[in-house]
């Protein structure tokens, strides 16, 4: 996973794993990585395009 890195840079948010990221818009070009916070695993990744909105 996520092999690339956004020009609008990667935001990590650690917490409990509520299954999906709530979040619709973001930064532009930008991408929300979710790790579990007991373990540190990668959950689940969200990218954001051009115009802010998820892809």
């Amino acid at each position: 996973m996520g092999m690339c890195k956004p020009s609008g840079g990667i935001k990590k948010v650690f917490g409990p794993y509520r299954g999906n990221i709530d979040t619709l818009e973001d930064t532009p070009n930008s991408r929300t990585d979710y790790y579990d916070e007991d373990t540190g695993k990668l959950l689940q990744q969200r990218w954001y395009g051009p115009d802010g909105a998820a892809v």
